[in-house]
């Protein structure tokens, strides 16, 4: 083409998914607009991968199993998790009713059960309380609990 390039190009920005795609031809004889089926296809790429791990996200939500116990608590409390895959880095998280996260822990969760007890600090006055429980991914279950 003896360095003549010039370039066609269509950029789309969809703020509900807040992300913005840009399809690009090196052959100006095509108009940008005719770019759009393109750009249509990606947009469906894109959204049929995030339906995709939100499903399995979901799944794993699901399939999980978590008993809290005993609830209500003293100074202890004791976690049993059944989950299909093991997970690393899992956050064990305790909230006070008002937002505030009193308490974390991080552990790594093989598939199966998985059983830990924890103590609890000392000064945590009694109340209403919320465990979650969070991967990369987000919370994978949430409970309340009580604290005597």
């Amino acid at each position: 083409h003896g360095g003549d390039i010039s370039y066609s190009t269509q950029a789309l920005y969809f703020p509900e998914l807040d992300i913005s795609i840009v399809v690009a031809t090196n052959d100006a004889r095509v108009l940008s607009w005719n770019l759009i089926s393109t750009v249509r296809e990606l947009l469906q790429t894109y959204l049929d991968y995030e339906s995709a791990v939100t499903n399995v996200e979901s799944l794993l939500r699901e399939a999980m199993k978590v008993t809290i116990f005993p609830n209500p608590f003293e100074k202890e409390l004791s976690l049993s998790i059944q989950t299909p895959t093991s997970m690393k880095a899992v956050a064990i998280q305790l909230y006070h009713m008002d937002g505030k996260m009193i308490w974390s822990n991080s552990r790594d969760l093989s598939a199966g059960q998985n059983d830990f007890s924890f103590n609890m600090p000392e000064e945590l006055p009694s109340g209403l309380y919320t465990l979650q429980i969070k991967s990369n991914n987000g919370i994978l279950n949430q409970q309340s609990i009580v604290k005597q």
